[in-house]
């Protein structure tokens, strides 16, 4: 960005001039600017923004001309790019004689043009302060009642008295704030923050900035800046202050702590040492110089914003002046001084650096007899670099905000309620147990050390849709995610992660361990290295041991709603509990517990010896290797039907009514206590024989298909076709039992050619007759 620089000379009219470039720092020609319009009696402030918005700087100059008795004031003017000059839109302003102080640049009405305040403290025509609110086309219109000394009621200026100022937000709304530094004198209040309401100041009550190295009554706030003195993201104060009595006699720098809800605290002593924070002695007349400017710039280009000071007033400053501040990367700052640079007189006026082929220097402007001219001064020293820092941050006791913009930063909140903001890898959080409730907010990939006592651990933006990964440690966390696929990893603590929308994975290690996913909001898996139960509400697609390879026998617990459940190669047990699963047993002597008829087991052979437990009629699924497929309650009374497939199981009901099917194979029938019914729908065979072990423990019965077993009317079973002994001695004796041996056969053709197939055994000698027997 273009710069506009300020030469004054006691008792000469103020010159500026522009000078731009990002390495060299040189002067231009007075042509780009309109002949005679830049001239004026006393400029005091001067800044720049699009105000046309036309991608060029446009410069506005604030000025109080003659400052002596009657102060008659100035007329502020406005310059407006136009192709490669500026063109003087003074007359877009108010036509006015103000008392400018101080200007600053932001969008004060929300509307998304800039908008200048305009800083008037006294002054003959009595003008006080206002805003000046900008179209977006370069012009302007005067508004009073925008900007408020407390609700309701207007900035005066006979008792309001402001001598610098900014806008910014300082509580991260998006709005632009208005700080404004206190001029002294024994009516002074001091300074404050104003907070954006959305339409500018009305009816807000300003926030005090406590005082500095001067009181309220004795500081004149001369200029103000912003700085992110750590590379955590967190906008610090910088005041500029002199004396009012004795009158401008002395400097000082103030540095002000954000702490993020307008409030600020005076921190100068943590990052600036003694006395090179200020010069002159408070109340006493020493004929110290002042400053009028502090910049704020990285000097030496080590990524960490540094503080230069200049405008230098009231006579040459002696030679251990610090002119400017070098940040160490931590928010530490040492003093280089003009007696590290070989012509000090030189630097008397408004001073800035640059960067040149020589090195880093020290510019200064001056004006002389309608003359411009420059003077550059290469520091004797190196400036030092930070590159190799590894940024620490230390918060207070209180509830701070830290920022991890570097990566390698590390982060101590200490105690207070904490919020640490991530954007960089390798950022480390340091948090002891039990100082207060702390939050991370990360907008990368981040992981939690083992030691970092962490309450809440969340995506910053969680509206956001970027795939970003959360790690816990084995404190409890709150971990959250956003719209996007996320991966998050409790990593040991009884913690509640929350996925939000996407389609995110859960690593799960420790069973108390709670996943909340609302119906709708992604396809979602959890993997767990520990037995685990899903909450009632949580909706998961796949729970599955993280390690499906290993033999740590881990059980699973569903919910209502529908999953696929894994194993591993261990002996689990697998409650779908409820929905309609699939459940994957894996390797291992595995349990399945089914409490939905749809549900589906899947083994395959060779795989264990693996029981299926149901709360409801079951059926296997063709194919699957179950040894036993049972009631979940072999006690209860619940009617419930099992069935089971073309492998061999045992199938076992409880004390109630059940239907149990062997469903083909070399199966074991268990009624139990109840009036149960055994089935048979599949071809009798040599490999298909079922064993009902405890037949006539109830009033219990056989249904035989009639698909199956022809030649017999639906109904009881016909006494005609049904004989006891050892073969059929009619044509339709099909059922034919031998209780001797307790075999049951199906003669298709009775007494005729064709041999009887054994399809079931009971007990030799139980008792079976016709009215036993139902086809079905």
């Amino acid at each position: 960005m273009p710069h506009i620089l300020q030469a004054q000379i006691p008792r000469k009219e103020a010159k500026y001039f522009l000078v731009t470039g990002r390495e060299t720092w040189f002067p231009v020609s007075y042509s780009i600017f309109p002949s005679q319009a830049l001239q004026t009696v006393h400029a005091r402030d001067i800044v720049v923004g699009d105000f046309n918005e036309d991608g060029k700087i446009d410069v506005f100059i604030a000025s109080h001309g003659y400052d002596a008795s009657p102060f008659p004031g100035e007329q502020n003017k406005l310059f407006l790019s136009s192709g490669n000059v500026w063109i003087d839109a003074s007359g877009n302003l108010p036509a006015l004689t103000d008392f400018s102080h101080s200007a600053a640049v932001g969008d004060i009405n929300g509307d998304g043009h800039l908008d200048i305040f305009v800083g008037n403290i006294f002054g003959s025509q009595l003008i006080s302060p206002y805003a000046l609110i900008g179209d977006g086309k370069g012009g302007f219109h005067r508004d009073t009642s925008i900007v408020n000394a407390e609700a309701g009621q207007a900035l005066d200026i006979r008792t309001d008295t402001y001598t610098s100022s900014l806008l910014m937000d300082v509580n991260g709304d998006g709005l632009s704030d208005l700080i404004l530094g206190g001029a002294g004198g024994s009516s002074s209040h001091g300074s404050f923050v104003f907070l954006n309401n959305g339409h500018g100041y009305t009816n807000v009550s300003p926030i005090y900035i406590p005082a500095g190295y001067f009181t309220d009554q004795n500081r004149v706030v001369v200029d103000i800046a912003h700085i992110d003195v750590n590379r955590d993201g967190k906008q610090y104060l910088v005041f500029l202050s002199t004396q009012d009595s004795p009158f401008y006699d002395g400097w000082a720098i103030d540095i002000y702590i954000n702490k993020g809800d307008g409030k600020f605290e005076l921190d100068t002593n943590n990052h600036i040492s003694g006395a090179d924070a200020h010069g002159g002695l408070i109340n006493k007349t020493t004929s110290e110089h002042w400053a009028s400017a502090v910049t704020i710039k990285d000097v030496n280009h080590d990524g960490a914003l540094d503080i230069v000071v200049g405008g230098f007033q009231g006579g040459q400053p002696s030679l251990d002046t610090p002119v400017l501040y070098l940040n160490d990367g931590r928010g530490v700052f040492s003093a280089i001084r003009l007696a590290d640079f070989p012509n000090p007189e030189n630097l008397r006026y408004l001073t800035t650096t640059i960067s040149s082929t020589n090195g880093e220097s020290l510019f200064s402007i001056y004006a002389n007899s309608g003359q411009l001219g420059f003077n550059e001064d290469l520091a004797l020293k190196p400036l030092a670099s930070t590159n190799s820092v590894k940024l620490e941050i230390v918060g207070t006791n209180g509830a701070d905000t830290l920022y991890g913009n570097d990566s390698g930063a590390t982060l101590r909140g200490l105690a207070g309620d904490d919020i640490y903001v991530i954007s960089a890898s390798g950022v480390t959080v340091v948090e002891e147990p039990g100082a207060g409730n702390d939050t991370v907010y990360t907008s990368v990939s981040y992981a939690l050390t083992g030691g970092a006592s962490i309450e809440v651990l969340s995506v910053q933006s969680q509206q956001g849709t970027d795939p970003i990964n959360l790690v816990g440690n084995a404190f409890a966390q709150y971990v959250i995610g956003n719209q996007g696929d996320n991966v998050l990893n409790g990593n040991g603590g009884a913690d509640t992660l929350i996925g939000l929308k996407g389609d995110d994975t859960y690593a799960i290690a420790d069973g108390s361990a709670v996943i909340v996913e609302n119906p709708g909001e992604g396809r979602d898996t959890v993997y767990t290295s520990v037995t685990y139960a899903l909450t009632g509400t949580a909706e998961i697609e796949v729970l599955s041991v993280a390690t499906q390879q290993g033999t740590e026998n881990i059980n699973l617990i569903g919910n209502a709603f529908d999953q696929y459940m894994i194993g591993n190669f261990g002996n689990n047990v697998m409650n779908g509990n409820g929905g309609v699963d699939t459940l994957i047993g894996l390797k291992g002597d595995d349990i399945f517990q089914v409490g939905n008829s749809a549900s589906i087991v899947v083994e395959n052979p060779g795989e264990g010896y693996d029981t299926v437990y149901a709360n409801v009629s079951y059926a296997l699924a063709a194919g699957q290797s179950i040894e036993v497929l049972s009631a979940q309650v072999q006690g209860g009374t619940e009617a419930i039907n099992l069935t089971g497939n073309d492998q061999a199981q045992s199938v076992i009901g409880n004390n109630g009514a059940n239907v149990l099917n062997g469903g083909g194979g070399m199966d074991t029938l268990y009624g139990l206590a109840g009036d149960d019914t055994f089935a048979f729908s599949t071809k009798p065979g040599s490999g298909n024989v079922v064993t009902i072990a405890d037949f006539g423990n109830g009033a219990d019965k056989l249904a035989l298909s009639t698909g199956v077993f022809g030649g017999m009317a639906v109904g009881t079973l016909s006494a005609s076709h049904f004989v006891i002994g050892a073969a059929a001695t009619t044509a339709d004796q099909h059922i034919v039992y031998n209780q001797a041996t307790g075999q049951l056969f199906y003669d298709a053709d009775g007494s005729g050619a064709g041999a009887a197939v054994l399809f079931a055994t009971v007990a030799p000698g139980t008792v079976i007759t016709a009215n036993m027997i139902a086809v079905i």
